[in-house]
């Protein structure tokens, strides 16, 4: 018999008459229960330890562990037992500074895009046009021995995908 798993996000109302809008998973025998306002709905669930939440933006988790790119994107991606993870994908400005805050004075860390199918065309490790592109002076540069995104303080960079550096992970949540 599974024990009943039920977590809530809760998030701040900005007063401009949007409701609360909550999904409640219960793995009490495999089921799960929705409840919801008129309008949408918002899946919540527990972050893994660490995670950094930003209401409206995601969670996110900076690994100073160095990897290749490859071996990056398969850690995060097992951050994702019971909810959806992956390395990040900066989808706006916003996001790209939260981003850049948890990296710190790292020169470079994985991030998830890179050109590996055709070069010049990024994608992201979910396999869409990446959403938002800021690269660093100079870059993106080397096309044919630097297909793996990667974040600088400055923006992103395109790096060797067997350059060992740090990365972050990002857990999917509904926005």
């Amino acid at each position: 018999m599974e024990v009943a798993n039920i977590s809530l996000l809760l998030t701040e109302s900005k007063g401009n008459g949007d409701n609360l809008k909550v999904e409640v998973i219960n793995n009490f025998y495999g089921a799960q229960c929705c409840e919801q306002n008129k309008d949408t709905k918002v899946k919540t669930t527990k972050l893994p330890e660490g995670y950094n939440l930003t209401p409206n933006v995601g969670a996110h988790k900076y690994y100073s562990d160095l990897k290749v790119w490859n071996d990056a994107r398969k850690f995060c991606e097992h951050e994702g037992v019971s909810i959806s993870a992956h390395l990040a994908i900066a989808d706006s400005e916003e996001e790209m500074k939260i981003l850049e805050k948890l990296i710190g004075t790292a020169v470079d860390t994985w991030v998830g895009f890179h050109d590996l199918f055709t070069i010049g065309d990024w994608v992201t490790v979910l396999d869409k046009p990446v959403p938002f592109y800021s690269w660093s002076p100079g870059n993106p540069d080397l096309p044919n021995a630097e297909r793996c995104g990667s974040m600088r303080t400055n923006g992103f960079n395109n790096l060797n995908c067997n350059s060992a550096v740090g990365f972050i992970c990002e857990v999917e949540i509904s926005k």
